[in-house]
């Protein structure tokens, strides 16, 4: 469920327009990107459950289940004062996009 949970998580931060995923993304340079605590935990949760081999337990899956809500919730306000989005992706002008 962590898994899932972590792959169903980046999609929404690509379809919110806050990630962009290319062949070379790994879940810490996604965490990076993001550049949110929450986020940082969840990928190190999730690195240490799919790499690292440790079984989840049910911390992990609530810690997972509660905490992408947030991580989604605080990438929706996006301002953009430099003519390019967080992800390096050019926008026209300043903008502030509450998602």
């Amino acid at each position: 469920a962590v898994r899932l949970r972590y792959e169903a998580g980046l999609l929404r931060l690509v379809a919110a327009g806050r990630l962009e995923l290319r062949p070379e993304t790994t879940a810490t340079t996604a965490a990076a990107a993001i550049d949110h605590p929450l986020m940082d935990d969840l990928t190190a949760t999730f690195e240490e459950i799919v790499y690292g081999g440790r079984p989840a337990t049910a911390e992990d899956d609530r810690n997972s289940t509660h905490g992408w809500p947030e991580v989604l919730r605080a990438s929706r306000l996006v301002v953009v004062a430099t003519g390019k989005r967080r992800g390096g992706l050019p926008d026209e002008g300043l903008v502030v996009v509450a998602r």
